[in-house]
């Protein structure tokens, strides 16, 4: 593989991420206070999903709240939201946040991946590339520990990850024989207090690869193997709890093509603890399934078609043991069409972004947030966006071990799909979803 300058790395160019994403403190700066609660109106959840309610956020002179009974759960501002890239391909987009703020990765309509910093206030960084359009990269993955950032990605049948940091290790490639990609990718990344985790299905099969690595994005130790005698894995995930365990999980087809989605906890030294649980009830659909985990638990998020035609979301709460921890919720009933589904840790509970479809008594689609208390219940719900051209698109979402996140989409566009931002602080849905965590 060619090896990228480093002057490519995320903040190559633009100073060091932790100077950028402390927003000015490096200068000293600090942090001035977030925005004015304004009103918005509720209105009413569909029956069944999950006890949720829904609202609307409403503009006021610049500023913009989501809302219950007058309490504002999440706050932004006009400069909080914005454009990111305008020629951009559907399906590509990652978010991931550390304590000082928040990277994107996205793929411009050419094949080449890039990559942007934004601060927790004040303005995002120019996107920076770190894979040309001749790599042929796809399917990115990004993820961040409390200090810095881990990309990967996937050229052929190479699996590539690379630190962003300014002074990260050079692109490193893990394995060179990834298996097939039938049902989703075959390796994922993870991030935890002390550096990174890399997972990967091998060509030959026989079990899943870790490597561990740190800050800087070089490898730790040598690959370690979770052996799933007669099992075929494939699209894998991975969730870090706060004790510094591990949860991996992977989707595999029975006899009959069904799929379902199984997990393994692994312990600080990465090796199994217990035994593959089957995760998921209903078969699994084609899109990818997420994990999230920070303290005492795992979310997992999953696509499925309910009555075989209408999609929907699925979501599922893991303990600490790693066995399911209550029954799987709709994150929306019938007649409701959701898909593109992300999920992030936060506080004790999740934070869910998802798409709606056009359906019955819905003209337009949307891309909606989500918020789920520590005990797996979705807890409140609201529409963020409207979206204009509901046909392709995804999601992603990521918190940063507080009260602020960010939620990105893409919607299609013309010459390709636009990616939105926004960029909020949520300290009342922060309560709703069982206070901070830890």
């Amino acid at each position: 593989m060619t090896r990228m300058p480093r002057r490519l790395s995320l903040l190559s160019g633009i100073a060091a991420l932790g100077c950028t994403l402390a927003l000015g403190a490096c200068a000293g700066h600090k942090r001035a206070p977030l925005l004015v609660a304004t009103s918005a109106t509720d209105d009413a959840g569909s029956a069944g999903d999950a006890g949720s309610k829904t609202t609307t956020a409403t503009p006021d002179a610049g500023k913009h709240a989501i809302a219950s009974d007058g309490t504002a759960l999440c706050i932004y501002n006009d400069d909080d939201r914005f454009v990111v890239e305008e020629q951009a391909r559907p399906l590509v987009l990652r978010a991931a946040a550390s304590h000082a703020g928040f990277g994107l990765v996205f793929q411009r309509s050419d094949g080449a991946l890039f990559v942007q910093a934004v601060p927790l206030q004040g303005a995002a960084a120019a996107p920076v590339a770190v894979a040309a359009a001749s790599e042929q990269a796809t399917a990115p993955a990004l993820v961040a520990s409390e200090t810095s950032f881990l990309l990967g990605y996937r050229a052929s049948d190479t699996l590539v990850v690379r630190g962003l940091m300014a002074d990260a290790s050079a692109p490193l490639t893990l394995a060179s024989s990834l298996a097939p990609t039938d049902l989703g990718e075959p390796w994922a990344l993870g991030a935890g207090p002390n550096g990174f985790l890399a997972s990967w299905v091998d060509a030959a099969g026989g079990g899943i690869r870790l490597q561990s690595l740190d800050d800087s994005g070089a490898a730790s130790g040598v690959p370690q193997l979770v052996a799933l005698a007669q099992r075929k894995p494939r699209q894998l995930a991975l969730a870090q709890l706060s004790t510094g365990e591990s949860f991996l999980a992977w989707r595999e087809a029975d006899a009959s093509g069904n799929q379902a989605v199984f997990g393994q906890k692994l312990g600080i030294s990465l090796a199994a603890a217990g035994i593959p649980t089957q995760l998921s009830n209903n078969s699994v659909a084609p899109g990818a399934f997420q994990l999230a985990g920070r303290f005492d638990s795992v979310g997992l998020l999953y696509p499925a078609l309910d009555g075989g035609v209408r999609e929907a979301l699925k979501l599922r709460r893991i303990d600490a043991s790693g066995a399911p921890d209550g029954p799987v919720l709709n994150v929306a009933n019938a007649p409701r069409v959701v898909n593109a589904g992300s999920i992030a840790a936060f506080g004790r509970g999740y934070a869910l972004v998802y798409r709606e479809l056009p359906s019955l008594g819905r003209a337009q689609g949307a891309v909606r947030i989500a918020f789920v208390n520590q005990f797996g219940s979705v807890v409140y719900d609201a529409e963020l966006s409207a979206l204009d051209d509901a046909s392709a698109g995804t999601t992603s979402v990521a918190t940063n071990g507080s009260d602020a996140l960010i939620v990105s989409w893409t919607e299609a566009g013309q010459p390709g799909a636009r990616v939105h931002a926004i960029r909020m602080a949520c300290p009342g849905a922060l309560v709703l979803c069982g206070g901070p965590a830890g």
